[in-house]
Parts: structure tokens; C-alpha cells; sequence
């Protein structure tokens, strides 16, 4: 038996958001298209009982991605579901000093 599993990473409110630079409507639809296929794949994942796994930066008071902000939430589309690991992380690397909670 193989050993799967979907990570999802950095797929939050605003993560592709930069200040201060605007997006063009066919870049937001690109976008937007994206984060529906990483849905399909997790949906696909679930269905075959194959693990979902979620990184999620969690940024200081005052960052775009600060800890528990609107922005810093997981994307609607993506919503970790009960027993889905949560893995959070302050760096840029998804794996340096991670920790994780279950939902």
C-alpha cells in the first residue's frame, strides 16, 4: 500500500494578495480557477480516504496574514473538516519549525 496524502499549502484569504498591486479580472478568474481544482483534488482525496493535510502561515499582529484575521483564514472553498490536520507555521518554508492541530 502506498503512502498518500493531499498537502495544501498557503491557500488563504489573501496569501496571493500584494499591497499596493492590482489584479487584472482574467489573472483574479486564473486565480479563482485554481483554488476550484485544489478543491476538486481535496473533494477526490476525501472520497478516497486518502489524508488532507492543510499548511497555514499564521503572520504577526499587523501582517496581511496576521493569526486569526479574515485574511488569514483558509480559503472557503478548502475548509478543513473534522480530523483534517492544521499545520501552522511563521516562516516561509512550510517545513521549518511546523507544529499542527486537529479540527
Amino acid at each position: 500500500m502506498a503512502n498518500e496524502a493531499v498537502i495544501v499549502i498557503d491557500v488563504q484569504n489573501v496569501i496571493l494578495d500584494i499591497p499596493g498591486m492590482k489584479r487584472s479580472i482574467e489573472t483574479q478568474a486564473a486565480l479563482d480557477g485554481l483554488v476550484a481544482r485544489i478543491a476538486t483534488v481535496v473533494e477526490r482525496a476525501r472520497n478516497c480516504r486518502i489524508p488532507v493535510l492543510f499548511v497555514q502561515h499564521d503572520g504577526r499582529i499587523g501582517h496581511r496574514l496576521e493569526l486569526g484575521s479574515p485574511s488569514w483564514q483558509i480559503r472557503p472553498e478548502l475548509t478543513p473538516i473534522c480530523d483534517e490536520p492544521v499545520i501552522h507555521k511563521t516562516a516561509c518554508d512550510s517545513f521549518f519549525e511546523t507544529k499542527y492541530s486537529i479540527l
